[in-house]
């Protein structure tokens, strides 16, 4: 398998790229966090969110790990973009990146800062081999994979439950990389909680919207604002509501500039 088989070294590796008519030569513009870059393609500037893996939030001591460690790997070099979705519907393309053939998704996974994002893999044996490298990082305690199994939770999780520590849905002490590929393209489902810990109301405090724009930067938007009617919230992609500015610049958040 050419994935595993490369290590964690690019140096190593053959060419991993399937057979494609479509790579397109990019120049690395900024590391937004770990799993999403700027790059200038021929046609200008885009932002380019990285297909198939998930990792922690950049306001996260581990987020930050993992910026750092896809800054490492991409900074200085070559890099080539095969498109997967031209627009997620952020005005973000989603792609995988190659370093001289080499699938630096995959790598990030392999590293342990990111996880195999089950729910938008592909069932090909390209995408299935990010669940078997998952699985050989958790083995290994890389990246993420460290503390007991019940600390362990996926970044989307995480966005969507508002950051609450609360453990994952999936068990993954017993986790394999079988497992991950069985359930390659579906949602995954709410983690069970006790019949007790009803989900809170919102705030209705909370009103200061914290949206992720198409350039990867994180906006605030306080009620009475032109664009706050227009702004939504997806909290998958990390975004958020705060009780006030303080708190949403505390956690990187930044006012519209004007």
């Amino acid at each position: 398998m050419l994935a595993v088989a490369c290590g964690l070294s690019l140096a190593a590796c053959a060419d991993d790229r399937p057979e494609s008519d479509l790579y397109l030569p990019a120049t690395l513009l900024r590391v937004v966090d770990g799993d999403t870059i700027k790059v200038r393609l021929g046609s200008g500037p885009i932002v380019v969110r990285l297909h198939g893996i998930d990792t922690p939030e950049s306001g996260e001591s581990l987020g930050k790990a993992a910026t750092k460690a896809l800054r490492s790997r991409v900074e200085g070099e070559p890099l080539e973009i095969e498109p997967i979705e031209q627009n997620d519907g952020f005005g973000r393309m989603v792609a995988k990146v190659f370093i001289r053939g080499d699938d630096v998704n995959a790598r990030m996974v392999e590293s342990g800062y990111a996880w195999a994002y089950r729910r938008y893999l592909r069932h090909e044996p390209v995408d299935e081999d990010y669940c078997r490298l998952e699985a050989e990082a958790r083995a290994a305690g890389r990246g993420v994979w460290v503390g007991a199994p019940d600390t362990w939770q996926p970044p989307w999780e995480l966005r969507a439950r508002g950051h609450d520590g609360a453990a994952s849905g999936i068990n993954w002490a017993e986790e394999t990389a079988e497992r991950c590929i069985a359930g390659i393209g579906r949602k995954a489902p709410a983690p069970a909680r006790p019949q007790s810990a009803a989900d809170p109301a919102p705030d209705p405090a909370c009103r200061i919207k914290g949206n992720i724009n198409a350039r990867g930067e994180r906006i605030y938007h306080e009620p009475g604002a032109n664009s706050y009617a227009a702004t939504r919230i997806d909290t998958e992609r990390g975004e958020r509501c705060f009780c006030s500015v303080d708190e949403a610049e505390r956690a990187g958040w930044w006012a519209p500039r004007q």
